[in-house]
């Protein structure tokens, strides 16, 4: 569900009520006094997104909790295995995805719930031969240009999936990006031809994109009309406004830190860990400095 969750919100509400101000905008006010470190909101991310520079552990697709045991991730770490790889292997450690796209849940109810709008997006049957596939252009187009695009077709499947969705990121501020990013502030003065380059920039890959995405969509007999140049800009705009970033330690780095056995029964793996990201193995420099 991407709605509040229901089992907190009548609590919740006790606390807080909504008004609505021309000044401020929308607002929510405290109705009764509230205690330091007392929760008073909680509710799910409406989308979200494990960032490029993160796959190397095991995230579920749907609720974003991790996935696999140590051993498991350490191998993906290391290089030993490939999300493929572990999609296609019989382990109850993870749940692929039933195509073999790579992605990977935490429970079968994980993957069900996702898959109506991520049927649309998922890869697992098209050939990885066939660079002219639309989808694979348009997933490559923002691994080159901005992971961004990627959140904006979950945002988009989910919408073609559940219409009623569409409601729900409307209801956020939807200031096209190309205007969001060439704002100028006090502190941050930006030259007119500087904004007008950069707005013409942010329009070309909101095209390039949509164009893409409503190609790879076309072909799965669902309406392609929120689809558009406007409406990608419009999403990432809510973004840049309102997106929180969320940094969590891996359960793997206690196992590591903390687990003599641990450490002892996966040096070699830990080793190629280190060797991937350049702490340790490299024999090209034999300086001292």
């Amino acid at each position: 569900s991407l709605s509040i969750d229901s089992s907190l919100t009548n609590v919740m509400k006790a606390k807080y009520h909504r008004r609505d101000d021309k000044l401020r905008g929308r607002q929510l006010v405290a109705a009764r006094t509230i205690s330091k470190n007392e929760l008073i909101f909680c509710e799910r991310p409406l989308c979200s997104l494990q960032s490029l520079d993160n796959l190397g552990v095991f995230v579920c697709r749907c609720c974003r909790s991790f996935c696999g045991n140590a051993a498991l991730n350490l191998q993906l770490l290391s290089g030993e295995i490939s999300r493929q790889q572990v999609s296609t292997s019989e382990t109850s450690l993870v749940v692929p995805c039933r195509q073999g796209c790579g992605e990977v849940f935490c429970s079968k109810e994980c993957e069900n719930n996702f898959w109506p709008s991520h049927s649309l997006l998922c890869t697992g049957l098209i050939d990885e031969n066939d660079e002219d596939h639309p989808l694979l252009q348009w997933k490559r187009h923002a691994v080159e240009n901005n992971e961004i695009f990627l959140l904006v077709g979950d945002v988009i499947s989910g919408i073609l999936a559940n219409p009623r969705l569409q409601e729900k990121v409307e209801d956020f501020t939807m200031v096209p990006w190309w205007d969001v990013v060439t704002l100028s502030s006090p502190t941050n003065p930006m030259e007119s031809s500087e904004a007008s380059a950069l707005k013409a920039s942010c329009k070309r890959l909101c095209e390039e994109s949509a164009d893409l995405l409503r190609q790879a969509v076309s072909s799965k007999n669902v309406s392609d009309e929120v689809v558009t140049p406007l409406f990608v800009s419009q999403i990432i705009g809510s973004f840049e406004q309102n997106s929180m970033g969320i940094r969590s330690r891996h359960p793997l780095c206690r196992h590591i830190l903390e687990n003599t056995d641990f450490r002892h029964a996966n040096l070699d793996s830990i080793i190629k860990c280190l060797e991937r990201v350049g702490f340790i193995g490299n024999e090209d420099d034999n300086s001292d400095s």
